[in-house]
């Protein structure tokens, strides 16, 4: 099956990663340019639940972030946005730092909170045939969503063969 799976995304590019790294690589570009990130934000990101306010996350302490994204944070002035695709196991992500802030004991180096926006592809994807905008998708990879469908398509088709051998007639004056 593993030559199946492959054929199969080989197929789609849609569901192929460099897919999505170029998608990635073309909204930072629009930024970069000049584009409202907030906007492509609210256009393009895929993690729904931040869309609406522009993907900000607002005073999150550095312990609780991913810690790639805390570094390229840490980097940041205020008001900018990282040059790079910020890549870990879960997307590809567009940071910018809005601001930051640091607790008042002051015994750790550099800041304790980060205000920033992130504009984040995937690396997975929804599971397709899910479109409630109120029910947020699983997410999956290509591979399972290609073994899903491949199982899918070989069930109907087991099924559609089935019938057709084993046709079943019944009388007319039968009645449920």
């Amino acid at each position: 099956m593993p030559e199946e799976i492959a054929a199969w995304i080989a197929e789609r590019p849609e569901y192929q990663q460099a897919t999505k790294k170029r998608l990635a690589e073309s909204l930072l570009k629009r930024a970069l340019e000049g584009d409202d990130i907030a906007q492509l934000i609210n256009e393009f990101s895929e993690h729904r639940p931040k869309v609406d306010n522009g993907g900000l996350w607002q005073d999150v302490p550095a312990d609780q972030l991913d810690a790639v994204l805390a570094a390229v944070l840490n980097k940041l002035s205020p008001g900018q946005l990282y040059e790079q695709i910020v890549e870990t196991e879960f997307g590809y992500y567009i940071v910018k730092l809005e601001s930051t802030a640091t607790n008042r004991s002051g015994n750790e180096q550099g800041p304790n909170r980060y205000s920033f926006r992130q504009l984040v592809i995937h690396k997975r994807f929804p599971l397709p045939g899910v479109s409630d905008p109120d029910i947020p998708s699983p997410l999956m990879t290509a591979e399972e969503i290609a073994k899903m469908e491949i199982e899918k398509t070989k069930r109907d088709r087991f099924v559609s063969e089935s019938v057709e051998r084993n046709r079943i007639s019944l009388p007319d004056d039968f009645t449920l």
